[in-house]
């Protein structure tokens, strides 16, 4: 048995390609426009590290940050977390 009282964060496993080029998390209107999921799609989210589905969650999951750690974000962190994701964990992820 699982407690559901303890938070966890969650864990992306597809990236969508963000304006600055940067990659943040794809939600169901980008997979399905990116073609949907393929059998490819799905082996390669099966092979994804936790960390890196991790990382791929940090530009939704850092709003939850204490604020003493907010507050070391500058005003544009999230075009900084999108772009780091994409040197990061370029050809590691599904991609729509």
């Amino acid at each position: 048995m699982v407690p559901t009282a303890v938070y966890l964060s969650g864990m992306i496993a597809v990236m969508h390609r963000w304006q600055n080029g940067g990659l943040v998390p794809a939600g169901p209107l980008e997979m399905i426009a990116g073609g949907g999921l393929d059998e490819a799609d799905i082996r390669r989210m099966q092979s994804m590290s936790v960390k890196d589905a991790h990382m791929c969650a940090l530009s939704e999951t850092i709003q939850d940050f204490p604020p003493a750690v907010k507050q070391l974000c500058s005003g544009s962190w999230r075009d900084d977390v999108a772009e780091d994701n994409a040197s990061l964990l370029s050809g590691r992820i599904v991609l729509k």
